[in-house]
């Protein structure tokens, strides 16, 4: 469906960002962060190689965060578009319209919100239940390599990995199983609970994209 395949990835890197105590560079106590952040915001600037077309496309937004199952994405470049993963809502919105699904009634969708609320526990046991994990680290800087184990959510993406120095998230790059890759850089990043305004934004339903 329209947007859905961002679902994933769009809560991988919220919980990241939200960051840890990464100078040890251990995933668990990585992971214990994720779940104790208050919320999140951040700037992005993605680069999409697709396959078919010759030249990447570029776009640029903002995420949000609420723990532990509010996450919000919106883009203004090159077009103004809204992801929204509320619950077990899923809202995709752009200029042609809007699509919503509920993720009770349905498997891939259960399966991606899922996969989003175990890393916003900060789960260990419950990463590698859902995932194939490659932790790594030099000095500060770590990364993560991640291949989903459920057929749905592979279907959509066959490996994420994230790139970070210390407590925040670099760099993002996801790979599909079609060949094309997504890489997202983060700037602006910072890790408090949203104002009243950045709420509205992010999950009113009468917000435009």
């Amino acid at each position: 469906p329209r947007g859905l395949a961002g679902a994933s990835w769009l809560g991988l890197f919220a919980a990241l960002l939200a960051g840890g105590d990464a100078a040890a560079l251990e995933l668990d106590e990585l992971l214990r962060g994720m779940a104790s952040a208050p919320g999140v915001h951040a700037r992005f600037i993605e680069t999409k190689e697709i396959a078919l077309l010759s030249a990447p496309l570029e776009s640029q937004g903002e995420i949000f965060f609420v723990p532990p199952r509010r996450f919000a994405r919106l883009t203004s470049r090159p077009s103004a578009t809204r992801f929204v993963v509320d619950g077990d809502r899923l809202l995709f919105r752009d200029a042609a319209g809007e699509q919503q699904l509920n993720a009770a009634g349905s498997r891939v969708a259960r399966a991606v919100v899922e996969n989003c609320i175990v890393l916003f526990s900060g789960g260990a046991e419950g990463l590698a239940a859902r995932y194939d994990t490659e932790f790594s680290s030099t000095g500060t800087a770590w990364r993560l390599a991640l291949r989903p184990k459920d057929r749905n959510v592979a279907s959509l993406l066959s490996r994420v990995v994230l790139a970070g120095d210390g407590p925040v998230l670099l760099e993002m790059s996801l790979e599909e199983p079609n060949g094309d890759r997504t890489r997202t850089r983060y700037e602006d990043v910072r890790v408090a609970p949203l104002s009243e305004g950045e709420l509205g934004r992010a999950f009113a339903d009468e917000a435009t994209p």
